[in-house]
């Protein structure tokens, strides 16, 4: 396929000069949110005529509806878009630069505003999880299992939901499809077309499914549709493969549909900021709908992925419907952008409007607010190629290079990073040795190398990394927890306690940093403090290891309720496996929680070495709680006794009357 230079839409829309005006009787409208993630605004076939068998349900839908050709992302990240168009802010306002931090309990959302609305939300994949705060206000929120699902799962599940909701209540449902992100899968109903096409594809087809399915169940009301991705794809463009390091249409333009029940089709070429689908919803909500009304003079966008990871400039950029300018370490812009927009901005124009604009967007640093994600997030959110610092680069601003003259190291970036979130350490050294040259304050490369070479044992090499790093970002969680792991693993602990002490008490739980607090406190002699930390692992883990190593240390420093707590635990997990009762009913007995005790003593296999020691524990419960077994227990421990233990029960005060 063949991408046109213009943007044609006459073949396909109903074009007004006007603006769309309901008629009566359409408040409290059912809506339809839709977002598609990693979404090409010219892999639509209703935006480029070449793509025009990609997305016929779109087409369609486009047909009747507004459709803003030149929408723009507010950054292009999941998340932080989600964000802005959830919450009607931009990323500076929010808060969220990134995927995995977390809202501001403060900041008001779209299922909030709407308290009159059934609302529920389907999302498909881990940056969009409802832990991060989006799932605030809605009703229902269904959220994959693993790190994403396809569009087929969720839109089974949106038609299935949908057959069950009171049509007589009004309802928001926010629909979330993922399948566009790299790494694309190829489609076998779509030989014909390249992986990411075939993607966008596979999204329309299931799309089709849920825009059906809506309208048949509010049939005769009145209704709304938005469909809006969250950003774009680089594939190529600019030198980016993928998104979130620079602002090339490719990436950050989107188009906007707004379909309804009410409404005449028309184009909108003025520039709209996504941010604004949190005020369309509200104003379709009451029936209303003035296209125009939501168009802005300058919109912005902003990229400061490289900015709080690799040390570069911030990238910010002012659109209006024929200009976007960039401002970052100098000022650079397009005069006219059109889909052949060329990949690297011009500096000889400049427009004095959109610097000052530029000038006053603020940039600053986030808060550290990934000491909060636990291991499985990171991991999650590694697998999909996203991967932070906590608090951000602290390298000089003067020192900081320009994104758009380092995208020659993109591609390197990427395959570096990709070995190793898949463990490849020795093959990602190797690219990150390769880019320290090239790009030597990008503290992302510092620690990812210091990682890399402890785990391939190069312990020197390892320590001098993580101090370059230490220099390149300041106080940084995401530093302290890999190095305190990093010393761990020599067991130097006191630079391990040091190190990962602000982890003991997080939320939710940092697994391996607690896992290495434990030996290290152990390994000193801080039992208690080894104990503290197995249990907050081992109240969540389903390491029966873990769990067990947590009762067991729990009865060495005499903390017989943490003790029970775990024992527990363990054997409801190891069922007929677990084979401690001893331990578990002698600190029972020493809780004096009898009954308990005993019945822990009945389970205990005739075959285990111990067996006879527990039919005496029995029996001196029976003997404290007056039970009338007692006898039965005595004599089959006397039974089996060794001498040693036939000692014990002869010389037991509770069995006085019984030995002869």
């Amino acid at each position: 396929m063949r991408s046109s230079p213009y943007i044609l839409l006459c073949v396909l829309l109903c074009v007004q000069c006007g603006s769309c005006i309901p008629d009566s009787g359409t408040s409290r409208p059912q809506i339809l949110l839709v977002t598609l993630d990693t979404t090409r605004f010219d892999r639509l076939g209703f935006i480029n005529k070449d793509f025009i068998e990609l997305t016929p349900h779109l087409n369609e839908l486009a047909q009747q509806a507004c459709v803003y050709r030149r929408a723009y992302s507010t950054v292009p990240t999941t998340l932080a878009s989600h964000t802005s168009m959830l919450s009607g802010t931009y990323p500076h306002q929010h808060g969220v630069h990134e995927n995995g931090r977390y809202l501001s309990a403060d900041l008001p959302l779209l299922g909030e505003s709407l308290p009159d609305y059934r609302s529920a939300a389907f999302v498909s994949a881990y940056p969009l999880q409802g832990e991060f705060g989006l799932k605030r206000g809605f009703d229902h929120y269904d959220q994959p299992l693993s790190q994403e699902q396809t569009a087929n799962v969720t839109a089974d599940k949106v038609i299935a939901y949908l057959q069950n909701v009171d049509p007589s209540r009004p309802h928001l449902i926010w629909v979330h499809f993922f399948d566009a992100h790299h790494p694309y899968k190829q489609h076998a109903e779509f030989p014909n077309l390249g992986g990411y096409e075939s993607e966008i594809a596979f999204v329309d087809k299931h799309l089709g499914r849920v825009l059906t399915a809506f309208r048949a169940r509010f049939d005769d009301q009145s209704k709304a549709i938005v469909v809006v991705p969250d950003h774009g794809e680089g594939l190529g463009k600019g030198g980016e493969q993928t998104h979130g390091s620079l602002l090339t249409e490719a990436t950050i333009r989107t188009p906007c549909l707004v379909w309804s029940s009410w409404g005449q089709g028309q184009v909108v070429d003025e520039a709209l900021s996504t941010r604004r689908v949190f005020d369309i919803v509200l104003s379709l909500s009451k029936g209303q709908f003035e296209a125009r009304g939501f168009c802005e003079d300058w919109v912005f966008s902003e990229a400061l992925q490289p900015y709080f990871q690799f040390g570069w400039a911030p990238l910010v950029s002012a659109q209006n419907s024929s200009q976007k300018w960039i401002s970052s370490s100098d000022f650079r812009g397009w005069q006219t952008l059109a889909l052949s927009e060329a990949s690297i901005p011009e500096r000889d124009e400049i427009n004095e409007e959109a610097r000052s604009l530029l000038a006053n967007y603020p940039v600053g640093q986030q808060e550290d607010s990934s000491i909060a994600l636990d291991d499985a997030a990171r991991e999650n959110l590694a697998s999909l190629g996203y991967t932070s610092f906590a608090t951000g680069s602290s390298v000089d601003d003067e020192e900081r290079p320009h994104p758009y003259d380092q995208v020659h190291l993109l591609p390197l970036l990427d395959e570096a990073s990709d070995r190793f979130a898949n463990h490849a350490y020795d093959e990602a050294a190797i690219k990150f040795e390769e880019l320290k040259l090239k790009d030597p304050n990008n503290p992302s490369v510092a620690l990812r190398l210091a990682v890399c070479y402890s785990f391939l044992d190069r312990v020197q090499e390892a320590d001098q990394e993580f101090q370059r790093s230490a220099r390149l970002v300041s106080n940084d969680s995401d530093l302290k927890l890999y190095y305190g792991l990093h010393c761990a693993r020599f067991k130097r602990w006191a630079e391990t306690i040091e190190l990962l002490q602000p982890f003991a008490d997080t939320q939710p739980p940092q697994n391996l940093a607690l896992q290495a607090l434990a030996q290290a406190f152990e390994a000193t002699g801080r039992l208690e403090d080894a104990k503290r930390a197995l249990g907050r692992l081992g109240r969540m883990s389903d390491n029966t290891s873990l769990v067990l190593k947590w009762a067991l240390l729990s009865v060495q420093v005499k903390d017989y309720t943490s003790a029970c707590e775990a024992f527990a635990r363990a054997s409801s997990m190891l069922g007929s496996d677990f084979k401690h009762q001893m331990d578990y009913g002698d600190a029972l007995l020493a809780l004096e929680r009898f009954d308990e005790a005993g019945r822990i003593f009945e389970t205990m296999d005739p075959n285990h070495p111990l067996y006879w020691v527990a039919c005496y524990r029995r029996a001196q419960v029976a003997v404290i709680t007056g039970n009338a077994d007692v006898d039965m227990w005595f004599d089959r421990a006397r039974s089996g006794a060794s001498p040693q233990l036939l000692k014990a029960i002869n010389n037991d005060p509770l069995f006085r009357d019984k030995v002869r």
